[in-house]
């Protein structure tokens, strides 16, 4: 287009001049996308759109500054998404070209890293945390078939003090995201123990 805007560095210009598709990188946790980009010289704003599944694309929202964030995205589901700018000169706005499709997949992660250890207080067990999780579910066997429930917490790591003496424990953990229901990781590898 051929017109006047005005730069982030300098008075307003008249240029013939392409908007150029963002470069955008991205990140995801458990039930939520990040998107960053590089500002561009120039542009008034960002305009994300979003598609879920095979479903077509929807505009989602703009943005000004560098980056975003989309949550409560549901496991297992994919989304695609993608970028454009724009230049808004009086009452007219210039659109550039959409950036590449990234596509998300938000995925729970299985529990890795259980270990338990003696302390005065118990067994201390603990894990690498997941991000973008609602809570963990720990669970405890005596036997390692049939296992128990024995708390739902959002840190990761836990005392059991309901232990007794020279006996064998196992324990295993899974997370979950609380959305329009519960979606569910894998269980961690168990972990076993001797109280002694």
């Amino acid at each position: 287009y051929t017109t006047l805007f005005r730069s982030t560095f300098s008075t307003a210009i008249s240029t013939t001049t392409t908007i150029p598709k963002p470069t955008v990188k991205s990140s995801q946790s458990a039930s939520s996308a990040t998107f960053s980009w590089t500002l561009l010289d120039g542009v008034t704003g960002y305009q994300i759109y979003k598609a879920v599944g095979t479903s077509s694309y929807k505009f989602l929202v703009t943005r000004t500054g560098r980056s975003y964030k989309d949550s409560d995205l549901i496991p297992g589901e994919t989304y695609s998404y993608r970028v454009r700018a724009y230049v808004k000169v009086g009452n007219t706005i210039y659109y550039g070209a959409f950036s590449p499709v990234i596509k998300i997949t938000p995925t729970i992660s299985t529990v890795a890293n259980l270990k338990a250890t003696k302390s005065s207080d118990g067994l201390n067990l603990t894990w690498s945390a997941i991000s973008g999780i609602t809570n963990y579910q720990i669970f405890r066997s005596e036997d390692n078939k049939t296992y128990t429930k024995i708390a739902t917490l959002s840190n990761n790591n836990y005392v059991d003090t309901n232990v007794e003496k020279n006996k064998t424990y196992y324990y295993k953990v899974r997370a979950y995201v609380k959305l329009d229901k519960l979606y569910y990781g894998k269980y961690s590898l168990v972990t076993k123990v001797i109280y002694s």
